[in-house]
């Protein structure tokens, strides 16, 4: 996860459910982050969190 997805002006062209996938995707890291503090859990959840709701 990049601050490019987060903030891109189009981010909401495509949908809002593709404009707040990122931002969701952001929050669990977050609460991984807390949670673990270890940043490949950061890094493994933020890809799983990001392919899972990509399928939704």
């Amino acid at each position: 996860m990049v601050a490019n997805d987060l903030i891109s002006p189009g981010a909401f062209d495509a949908g809002l459910w593709q404009g707040l996938i990122p931002w969701i995707v952001a929050a669990g890291v977050v609460a991984v982050a807390i949670k673990t503090k270890s940043m490949l859990w950061c890094c493994v959840s933020g890809i799983v969190f990001y392919i899972v709701l990509s399928l939704v």
